[in-house]
């Protein structure tokens, strides 16, 4: 506990605030007892079936959204997480946006809407950005798919909600999953009258207007799918007919052929947020330790990685990892950061302390930590000099076993020519032609969205263009600048790299 304090007063709390102070140890001891009622028999065991079980749903998504007499299904069972299924015609114009993770601007997670605690850029906000590329899409009459994590509504500020950590303090299990629906209800009401949204939101109104809106569910805002807040969201948009899980992309006019693109959040292939777990492990790590932080995962600002991007003066790393914590890691990053001419290095132990590493992932934050996006190779300095500081780079989490999903995704879909490209969010972390260390290996069947909403002044998103895929960013070259639009392509083997400015499509 003493080191989770250490590390949140750098991020989030405010040692002085008594009442904050009394909120952080409620939240411990809510984290320690729901620990305690979580451990289930085979828990290893359990989640990694769920997991498994998330491939044949795909595959049941696909195969049966078309009836034997050729009707179209929406609803092709009662598996939470893979019920709802929208086919659309590969014919089109689509453009994929995940990881928004949008609060009211007074929430101390307001990163996208550019009012959070630790927000340091200073030009317009993601918000704005945001707007004023949708605006480009819409004119260019674009399907617009919101793949997921779009409104936060997991994590709740408690100088918002005061009572409620101590309100949640005895309860069981059960019962905070009960507790936690009327703070998240209110939450979206709150986005959905936020000022500083509203430009996103009269896109958002054009879109759903013309019928080129749809809304994929995440681990954080799958609440969308329950009837209270579904009413409240149509409310604003009233052609929505379903918040879906899945969105595929496929052949013929009446989209009724092969699927060439499945567009899911991803949390389902997730060992901790998948939607069998996801209330006991998931919601609950991110409702009691990720508020202190940065919330779902790290934020970059704009000078800290993003602004190195777009102007092509660092790369951005494109290999496939793994999610297991604790574990021994198979790449890293030289010193000097990733480039097409310094690829990461295969070892067995490529970062030092061990046990000190296996602390921090495996007992205090239960997830597998990208430590190549630090400076230094050793977890104390990593600790004293970029951590545990002042407006410090928080962790970057691992959400996705990527080698396992590709593995699995080669034995559901054996034949090449059929199986779909999957297109996720969920990670943050942005995937095109991917490489397999472990197996030497390109990956072209997977695309990620990266986010809209963790990283400064850059906005990732995945279009497909009547079949055709292309990985883009949006930023701002100077703040009073227009948004620049960027494709991304491989370099070597590990590693994307930006074009100049282009045009939409």
């Amino acid at each position: 506990m003493w080191a989770i304090r250490e590390a949140a007063e750098c991020y989030a709390l405010n040692s002085k605030d008594k009442e904050e102070k009394k909120a952080f140890r409620h939240s411990q001891k809510i984290r320690e007892r729901l620990a305690s009622q979580n451990k289930i028999q085979n828990y290893e065991l359990s989640t990694k079936t769920a997991v498994n079980v998330a491939f044949d749903h795909l595959a049941n998504a696909i195969n049966y959204s078309v009836g034997p007499s050729g009707q179209m299904k929406e609803d092709v069972g009662h598996v939470k997480g893979h019920r709802y299924v929208k086919r659309v015609p590969k014919s089109g114009k689509y453009v994929v946006v995940s990881d928004h993770h949008i609060t009211n601007s007074a929430h101390r997670h307001a990163f996208f809407n550019g009012t959070g605690k630790f927000n340091r850029y200073q030009g317009p906000s993601n918000a704005q950005l945001y707007a004023d590329l949708l605006e480009g899409y819409n004119d260019r009459q674009y399907t617009l798919i919101e793949n997921g994590d779009v409104e936060e509504l997991v994590i709740f500020d408690p100088k918002q909600f005061p009572d409620e950590m101590g309100r949640r303090r005895k309860m069981s299990l059960e019962q905070v999953k009960e507790a936690r629906r009327p703070v998240r209800l209110r939450q979206l009401e709150m986005i959905l009258a936020d000022q500083k949204l509203q430009g996103w939101l009269r896109q958002l109104e054009r879109f759903d207007g013309d019928g080129r809106l749809l809304r994929v569910a995440g681990n954080h805002d799958f609440d969308l799918q329950r009837p209270d807040f579904f009413e409240l969201f149509t409310s604003r948009f009233p052609h929505q007919k379903r918040i879906w899980d899945y969105v595929l992309i496929a052949d013929g006019d009446d989209a009724k052929g092969q699927a060439r693109y499945a567009v899911l959040h991803g949390h389902q292939f997730d060992l901790v947020s998948n939607p069998s777990f996801g209330a006991r492990f998931g919601e609950t790590i991110s409702e009691t330790s990720g508020l202190w932080f940065q919330g779902a995962d790290r934020v970059w600002t704009y000078e800290d990685g993003p602004s190195r991007w777009v102007s092509g003066g660092e790369t951005v790393m494109n290999w496939l990892v793994e999610d297991d914590p604790g574990q021994s890691r198979r790449v890293r990053v030289p010193s000097g950061g990733p480039s097409a001419n310094s690829p990461p290095i295969r070892e067995t132990s490529p970062i030092a302390d061990g046990p000190l590493r296996k602390l921090i992932e495996g007992q205090i934050f239960h997830h597998n930590i990208a430590w190549e996006y630090f400076k230094y190779r050793s977890v104390p300095k990593i600790l004293a000099k970029e951590v545990l500081r002042k407006n410090g780079r928080f962790f970057k989490f691992r959400h996705l076993d990527e080698e396992h999903i590709r593995l699995r995704m080669l034995a559901k879909f054996p034949d090449a020519t059929t199986r779909p490209t999957l297109i996720l969010g969920h990670s943050h972390e942005v995937r095109r032609d991917s490489y397999s260390i472990d197996h030497k290996i390109t990956w072209p069947d997977y695309l990620n969205s990266g986010a809209a909403g963790r990283f400064e002044n850059l906005i990732w998103a995945v279009e497909v263009v009547d079949g055709e895929a292309f990985l883009v960013s949006w930023s701002r070259d100077s703040p009073a600048g227009q948004p620049v639009r960027r494709e991304w392509t491989t370099s070597g083997r590990f590693s994307l790299v930006p074009s100049g400015p282009k045009a939409i499509p």
